[in-house]
């Protein structure tokens, strides 16, 4: 009873990985069972979620559209990576096109190439443990039927698993590659021809480990578990079935040129798994560059406005908090200025867009080349920034406004237009001992106000 309802569990699931997914929300599966999601010709879109206004990953119209987990676990990082950095929710036909790029081809094309290399090598050391045992029917130590039963199995593997290799349905499976089923007619195989002819029991012992040493392609510990399980079975049923007649063939220099064969059969395919492993570790060591680089840029992108290139709301706003911070533990005071360029809305209006653009990243270039290392300006929205001036008095924030405001004057803005003149308002408060922040800002947005009042192109002091 418990076996049926093992297989039955088993057969339900392998029917749920194979189903078509639509609408299916990623947040709801745990990171081990995402390679399960399928995703139908790079078909993938990100949709904003309407409560909480954040992007919620889900995927539409999903099957699997590569040939083993690493193809889809780096586009889908990819995918995801490009989405936030840019901070934009594709549709699907952006998607489409995104995951149908050249690189994506070139990916999933150097994943195709591995799998076929893989099943390529693994068929010629199937050849070779097959000559092997034939040159000892050859040299009559065992009967000709058990290495042309262990050939016949061995092809019929290599057959069969490239065949279901290139079902659609197969790459749908949690193990697209078929390492269990492989792993274990092996295994079966190498168990057979030593209980069959134990004379020779060094030849299939070294096979187990052979293929003990795949284990790494397994795709999960649980599989990996169960293959070494199966092997560990395979060396326990050989030892206690035909134990004592297991044999090492050296009789002859024949046998014994057959038997070193077959050592160096077992090194060479260690030293295959040795450097896959070593090509494994560079492609992971340049993910992991390309990974960081990539976290640098969305950092940036995330802290920073993409028209000035100087600090946006955020991270000025974190600043100020750090700066107030400050002013309170060590008592020097800190001044901030909210500064507003004048008439912007009918700059863009009369000039376009692009000028206004160019206008505010003059203004900011103009900023930086004005005030100290120590302080520091940031965009706040439209054409608001925010100046703080630690260690600084209200009188002194005054001169340095003053000289921002006149550097301000001096800028050529007829090389934009001729009629293009700009001029900024700019209140300026310092920070009171225990006050909020969005209590100093506000002082310091009122100020900007009264000089707008005032006729524009005017510094206005808060009241201490």
């Amino acid at each position: 009873m418990l076996v049926a309802t093992g297989v039955f569990r088993r057969i339900r699931e392998i029917f749920r990985r194979l189903a078509y997914v639509k609408d299916t929300d990623v947040s709801r599966y745990r990171p081990q069972e995402l390679p399960l999601l399928r995703i139908d010709y790079g078909m993938m879109a990100l949709q904003r979620a309407p409560s909480a206004g954040m992007p919620s990953k889900q995927v539409t119209k999903t099957y699997w559209f590569s040939f083993n987990n690493d193809f889809y676990e780096d586009s889908y990082r990819d995918y995801v990576t490009a989405m936030v950095a840019s901070n934009y929710i594709g549709s699907l036909s952006e998607a489409s096109a995104f995951v149908s790029s050249p690189a994506m081809d070139r990916q999933r094309l150097a994943s195709a190439r591995r799998t076929r290399v893989t099943q390529i090598v693994i068929a010629t050391a199937y050849a070779f443990d097959s000559a092997i045992l034939l040159g000892y029917s050859w040299l009559g130590l065992v009967d000709v039927r058990v290495p042309l039963a262990a050939v016949a199995a061995l092809a019929l593997i290599v057959v069969a698993a490239q065949m279901l290799l290139h079902q659609p349905r197969i790459r749908k499976l949690s193990d697209p590659t078929l390492f269990l089923p492989q792993y274990v007619a092996a295994t079966s195989v190498a168990l057979g021809v030593a209980i069959a002819a134990p004379q020779i029991g060094y030849q299939p012992i070294a096979t187990l480990f052979a293929i003990a040493a795949f284990s790494f392609m397994a795709p999960d510990r649980r599989t990996l578990i169960i293959a070494w399980l199966t092997t560990g079975a395979a060396v326990v049923a050989i030892f206690l079935l035909v134990g004592p007649q297991l044999a090492m063939p050296t009789s002859t220099a024949a046998t014994r040129a057959l038997t070193a064969a077959v050592t160096i059969g077992l090194l060479a395919r260690c030293v295959w798994i040795a450097l896959v492993v070593q090509r494994l570790r560079a492609r992971l060591t340049r993910k992991n560059d390309e990974l960081t680089e990539a976290l640098a840029k969305i950092a940036v992108l995330a802290t920073r406005d993409e028209c000035t290139a100087l600090p946006n709301r955020r991270s000025i706003l974190e600043t100020l908090d750090r700066e107030i911070a400050r002013s309170r533990r060590d008592g020097t005071p800190l001044s901030l200025a909210y500064i507003d360029l004048d008439r912007f809305k009918s700059i863009n209006d009369l000039f376009g867009h692009n000028v206004g653009d160019q206008v505010l990243r003059q203004f900011a270039d103009a900023a930086i080349q004005t005030i100290r290392e120590t302080d520091r300006i940031g965009r706040v929205g439209g054409e608001e920034f925010l100046l703080m001036m630690p260690a600084t008095s209200l009188a002194n924030a005054r001169a340095s406004m003053e000289r921002l405001r006149e550097r301000l004057k001096a800028i050529d803005w007829g090389q934009i237009d001729s009629s293009l003149n700009v001029t900024a308002s700019i209140g300026v408060a310092t920070y009171r001992p225990g006050e909020a922040r969005e209590a100093l800002m506000q002082r310091a947005d009122q100020a900007m106000f009264v000089g707008k009042s005032a006729g524009r192109d005017k510094i206005v002091l808060s009241a201490e």
